[in-house]
């Protein structure tokens, strides 16, 4: 991890509007702990950084060597470990309550996931994303698969589903959603470990690939 100096924490939180509550409050803190690591009162641990700087990759801020910051174009991060896949998801449901995902202008797509993989890392957290997500009025997430919803489990109002008969034509698991595009690969030491890449262009460009696929996915479980 980068070193980010307090000084840097302060001008990001500046740039993109939050206060030191409401930074405090999404990384775990106290805002008098946010306030003593600004004013270089305390070195936080290494854990809490991450934290932070995953924080404002929520708001594309980048944080550069000599203190300062930056407004990211396309990145790449890989993250690893429940800690990380709980903060994926949450990027997820960020993307899920904007505007354009309700519309359809940048759908959510997901291929070769299994529901199972997420309640099995997520644990307890899963069931606590299914329901937020069930809470957002005209949301639509389709997904490609080789396993049936009987198999996965699979039964929310928001999901759209379609499967593959064979899952050794499927390729590696990915997903686009906003302008994401993550590979998500479970099968590691410490699972799951996902490349996630923020690029409109890529995002969009798998979107249209998704969509070549989903026309010729089996539309029902009737036609296994």
């Amino acid at each position: 991890m980068a070193v980010v100096s307090g000084r840097q924490i302060r001008a990001a939180r500046a740039l993109v509007g939050i206060s030191q509550q409401e930074l405090a409050e999404a990384v775990g803190l106290t805002k008098q702990s946010i306030s003593k690591i600004e004013d270089g009162a305390v070195t936080p641990r290494a854990g809490t950084i991450s934290d932070i700087v995953k924080k404002f990759h929520k708001f594309k801020v980048e944080f550069t060597p000599n203190e300062g910051l930056c407004i990211k174009s396309d990145s790449v991060t890989k993250l690893s470990g429940k800690k990380d896949f709980m903060y994926f998801v949450d990027l997820e449901y960020e993307a899920a309550l904007a505007p354009s995902t309700i519309d359809g202008t940048k759908p959510f797509c997901m291929y070769n996931l299994d529901s199972r993989m997420f309640k099995k890392y997520l644990q307890e957290y899963h069931d606590a994303h299914v329901e937020r997500l069930k809470k957002i009025k005209d949301l639509k997430i389709r997904i490609i698969s080789p396993y049936t919803k009987e198999e996965q489990g699979v039964s929310n109002n928001y999901l759209d589903f379609r499967y593959i008969k064979d899952p050794n034509f499927a390729g590696m698991p990915f997903c686009a959603f906003g302008d994401y595009f993550a590979v998500i690969n479970f099968d590691v030491e410490d699972p799951p470990e996902i490349l996630l890449v923020y690029s409109q262009m890529l995002a969009d460009s798998y979107r249209k690939q998704f969509d070549l696929m989903w026309k010729y996915a089996l539309p029902s479980l009737d036609d296994k």
